[in-house]
């Protein structure tokens, strides 16, 4: 070991966490801190030089990782002399080529390195040795440690243990068991979440407005449920009793994780108590599969007013409303909310302003100047017999769900009852199963009386106009404030819209030209 040159005049104090000041850190304790007094205590109170502090408060085993350090290196040997910490390990034990660019720059610019207990001279042989293999056992101590953890967890995972991160949605972790139990008000929601998906054959987003209808919050608490959080949790095998861990990989390069090979997955069946039947988790990994690229539409979609009406005149297709909010900043600061609009054909490719066609086909009907009332509701009522609107959830949805549940719950506490009477279940299980059956059939009851009154229409609704109201067709569409009625309206009066593209613009200044050919009713005008 050496002393310390009379040629350092400025050092660097570097403190960082090691993996037992980590652990002390989960008591409650200030490492840093501690760190910071002792070094100042009782090693850079010996030297006369100048020097500074700097603490790295996150921990990492790569220079990427920690960016105090990483900020140090290049003020080596310009700014900084030596470097002080508290011992070796403290300088790295991330990869070899870490410890070779940490090496390099000690030796090549001649930072002196001191610790609590020695001075290691760059210029000296057996201390640039001691360096070496210090750098090379703290690399090679963490490596075991790492290795050590891991198979850990490798074979609690084989044994049926929850070692697979953050616990999903609907369970709880047993301490003491380390596996996952189910939380019946929890559970319960993913049950109807897998039989709205499987069995009602809604989608993602669907079901996401059905939870938000029924004031379920989301796992985070939140509102609203996005659809990627439904599809995760329709995917998830954890919900069928299975643990799956060692799946996936982070790449140490880039970060990116990427899928392990098969084999190396460890797959244990039957882990945990399921909450999905067997037969409801393959229905719903058969539906996925067959609809991975199929849209979802909202359960609470409302028609637009052109929605259905207008057929491009080049493909023969039905053109549908495309919709954007843009978003300006004005010069007071405030933001401006402009909605963009348009009427597009998937197949030819062109777009139309959407209120263009919709004022190009109210000037249309203004010249319709004598309509029969009674024939146009007559073509009112026939346009929308078979139309397939869809909406969101009714009374009848919910009490056919709840007594379908209802009835379930009763027939298990038959079983029961009939496996208490032959012996094969004690009297407390029994009233175990009696007791969760009884709390979820009061919940259920309460369930159907707060949404009786609070369904969605299930019919598309009548037109609030009457029939002496209805002498211009323009004025009686203009009265219309929902958007559903509009497009029935329409529907009640139209046989086909034909857009004809005249012009395809270009720029704002060269917009697209188009004309309407509209065909009406025959039995819709007076004679």
């Amino acid at each position: 070991m050496s002393r310390v040159s009379q040629s350092i005049s400025r050092a660097i104090c570097y403190i960082r966490k090691s993996r037992e000041d980590e652990e002390a850190e989960r008591r409650g304790e200030d490492t840093l801190l501690k760190q910071r007094e002792l070094m100042t205590r009782d090693v850079l109170s010996r030297y006369e030089f100048d020097y500074e502090i700097r603490e790295e408060v996150a921990s990492g085993d790569s220079i990427r990782e920690r960016p105090v350090f990483r900020a140090i290196l290049p003020e080596l040997g310009t700014k900084y002399q030596a470097i002080v910490c508290k011992d070796l390990s403290r300088l790295g034990r991330g990869s070899y080529t870490d410890m070779g660019v940490v090496y390099d720059i000690i030796r090549d610019k001649r930072i002196y390195i001191i610790t609590k207990d020695a001075v290691y001279d760059p210029r000296n042989f057996s201390d640039l040795r001691m360096i070496r293999f210090s750098l090379f056992f703290n690399r090679e101590e963490y490596e075991m440690t790492l290795w050590r953890l891991t198979e850990g967890k490798y074979d609690g995972a084989q044994r049926g243990k929850w070692v697979a991160g953050s616990v999903p949605y609907g369970f709880r972790y047993h301490a003491r068991l380390q596996i996952l139990v189910p939380y019946e008000p929890e559970a319960r929601i993913v049950q109807w979440i897998f039989r709205w998906y499987g069995e009602e054959g809604l989608g993602y987003s669907a079901i996401a407005t059905r939870l938000r209808q029924l004031g379920i919050r989301s796992p985070r608490g939140k509102e609203i449920w996005r659809p990627e959080v439904i599809h995760r949790m329709l995917a998830n095998p954890a919900y069928c009793g299975t643990l799956v861990f060692r799946r996936t990989q982070r790449n140490k390069h880039d970060g990116k994780v990427v899928v392990r090979p098969r084999d190396e997955h460890i797959v244990v069946e039957h882990a945990f108590e399921a909450i999905v039947e067997t037969s409801l988790w393959s229905l719903v990994q058969k539906r996925l599969k067959s609809t991975a690229r199929t849209p979802k539409v909202k359960a609470d979609f409302t028609p637009s007013e052109l929605a259905g009406l207008v057929t491009c005149g080049g493909c023969g297709r039905k053109m549908v409303r495309q919709s954007s909010v843009q978003r300006y900043r004005k010069r007071d600061g405030t933001i401006s909310k402009y909605t963009k609009e348009f009427m597009y054909c998937p197949v030819c490719g062109y777009a139309v302003k959407y209120r263009d066609c919709e004022k190009q086909l109210l000037t249309a009907l203004h010249h319709v100047a004598k309509i029969d009332p009674t024939r146009f509701a007559q073509c009112l009522e026939s346009s929308t017999q078979n139309l397939k609107v869809p909406v969101g959830l009714t009374t009848k949805d919910i009490q056919k769900q709840c007594q379908a549940r209802a009835a379930a719950l009763n027939a298990r506490l038959e079983r029961a009852r009939d496996l208490l009477l032959d012996g094969t279940l004690t009297k407390q299980d029994y009233q175990e199963i009696r007791e969760k059956c009884q709390t979820e059939l009061a919940e259920i009851a309460k369930w159907t009386t707060d949404f009786m009154d609070s369904a969605l229409p299930c019919a598309p609704p009548t037109l609030p106009i009457s029939k002496a109201q209805i002498r211009s067709l323009v004025d009686g569409y203009q009265q219309l404030s929902d958007t559903a009625a509009k497009n029935r309206f329409l529907r009640g009066l139209l046989i086909d819209v034909r857009l004809e593209l005249v012009h395809k613009g270009r720029h704002r200044s060269d917009p697209t030209r188009f004309d309407l050919q509209v065909t009406l009713h025959p039995n819709v005008t007076r004679a």
